[in-house]
């Protein structure tokens, strides 16, 4: 009785895992089924299709050195480029064959769209939970998740690309990302952030500098002088402050508007928006590029450089061999770190 009560003790947070995946899982069937195939995104495939280019890529020999960083990283990014590129040709056929389609077609339009809402969520987290899992069994060793790490699936299927489909997936949401964004309008949304930080920071020295407006503070704190003299000024110019703010951001919003509005007719012009689009996906994918080199250079630096007594005897020394396997276990992820250019040019 006791081990029957035992099982049931340890199979009910499975069995709750399992019904909310259920659940979850037929709420973006049916989510993907309203929305259909021809309108919904597509970005799960897409990562899938770039993780299959990443895989041919992988079969061209490219010598290694800066050469082969590009050859490897660069060619991953045009393969992205001409997967989204393909997505939107074949997208815009999609959506004009559905406004005069048969009957079969709608219905595939439907089975597909469920499809691709399923896909959307299941691949990040593949990629994520995929790379997570790289990053245990290298530093945690094999004896993690019972024998699936010793499994032949694990080591030959799933280890040496766990990190390429991550990185496939970090690719298609910059390029997707910086697109949609458009260098025009990411300036501008940066511009205005800064004016609003600006703001708070000339409502203090108008305050201090404008004779109407410190006389407007000393006014109101005599109005709360009741509570007490300290209080009293803390609350008339921190009104004062807020109103002088409130005004100036009114003036940036207003502008923010009326260049928002200039943006929109922008983009109505295509090949404006591309060429905004365009310039923004570039920035953006080497902005991803450099912080991936980044991380891989500083776990490069730190596993080559001889740790200080009081610090190997806390960490293993087998810790960032085992993490330097990590980051090396798949062929784009191994170009970032062993053809690093921070590494290459730095020497």
């Amino acid at each position: 009785m006791t081990q029957i009560t035992n099982q049931l003790l340890i199979s009910t947070p499975l069995l709750i895992g399992l019904i909310a995946v259920g659940v979850a899982a037929l709420a973006l069937f049916v989510y993907g089924w309203c929305v259909r195939f021809s309108r919904i995104g597509w970005s799960g495939a897409q990562v899938l299709a770039v993780f299959g280019g990443t895989l041919l890529l992988a079969l061209i020999p490219n010598g290694g050195g800066l050469g082969g960083f590009f050859i490897s990283v660069g060619g991953a990014v045009g393969i992205t480029v001409v997967v989204l590129l393909l997505g939107g040709l074949l997208r815009g056929f999609f959506r004009r064959r559905s406004r005069r389609a048969k009957f079969i077609f709608r219905l595939f339009d439907h089975i597909l769209g469920s499809l691709m809402a399923l896909l959307n969520v299941a691949v990040p987290l593949l990629a994520v939970g995929g790379a997570g899992l790289v990053f245990a069994y290298y530093v945690g060793g094999s004896d993690l998740m019972g024998g699936f790490f010793t499994d032949a699936f694990w080591t030959e299927h799933c280890a040496p690309y766990a990190l390429d489909l991550l990185i496939s997936a970090l690719f298609v949401a910059t390029v997707k990302g910086g697109y949609r964004l458009g260098f025009v309008r990411s300036i501008w949304s940066a511009i205005t952030f800064a004016l609003a930080f600006g703001v708070a920071v000339l409502s203090v020295i108008l305050i201090i500098r404008v004779p109407f407006l410190y006389g407007f503070a000393n006014m109101l704190a005599g109005a709360f002088s009741s509570v007490g003299v300290m209080l009293s000024y803390i609350l008339g110019y921190a009104l004062t402050y807020v109103l002088c703010t409130l005004v100036l951001l009114s003036v940036v919003m207003l502008l923010h508007f009326l260049i928002h509005l200039l943006v929109k007719q922008i983009d109505k012009v295509r090949p404006l928006r591309f060429a905004d689009g365009a310039i923004m996906t570039v920035l953006l994918c080497v902005f991803t590029v450099a912080i991936i080199c980044g991380v891989n250079f500083g776990v490069y630096a730190v596993a080559d450089t001889p740790m200080p007594e009081t610090v190997a005897e806390m960490i293993p020394a087998e810790l960032f061999d085992n993490l330097t396997d990590a980051f090396c276990s798949s062929p784009i992820a191994r170009a970032f770190y062993e053809s690093n250019p921070i590494r290459m040019i730095g020497g």
